[in-house]
């Protein structure tokens, strides 16, 4: 059951917030995990790092949300990847500026700054993804079934 609007009920959403944070915990962990990885052992630059992060943690979290997530989603997988990669795109673009200019202003460590940095973008992913990047024409429940 969908609204005229495309939002969906609480009750999918109920669903649908935990698998998201689930996935995106794993994709975050992975992103900086290899980005302060990167830093510590390779002497990696960190902005350098965190792009390298973002690249691993982009596939994590495409096809933990494709599975996991959104699995009922009627949108042909190119479509889907089209969307999630201009998406992951803008995101990375705000995250590469946000830790940049905190960087920059060095009030912290660059582990808490990437760390904060992960934790904004989070949760401006979760609406985009859902209202948009995994989003069909037709709308189905909780179980998969397609409602007009």
């Amino acid at each position: 059951m969908s609204f005229r609007d495309g939002s969906a009920p609480a009750e999918l959403l109920s669903v649908q917030a935990p698998r998201f944070a689930m996935v995106g915990a794993l994709a975050t962990a992975v992103h900086y995990v290899l980005a302060v990885a990167c830093v510590r052992f390779l002497g990696a630059d960190p902005m350098w790092a965190n792009g390298i992060g973002w690249a691993a943690a982009v596939c994590v979290s495409f096809v933990g949300h494709l599975k996991v997530t959104f699995p009922a989603s009627q949108v042909p997988l190119g479509r889907s990847v089209a969307r999630f990669a201009a998406l992951s795109g803008g995101l990375f673009l705000s995250n590469t500026v946000a830790y940049a200019v905190l960087l920059q202003a060095d009030l912290m460590p660059y582990h808490v700054a990437l760390a904060l940095v992960l934790a904004v973008q989070a949760a401006a992913s979760f609406a985009v993804c859902r209202a948009w990047a995994f989003r069909s024409k037709h709308h189905t429940d909780r179980f998969g079934i397609r409602k007009p």
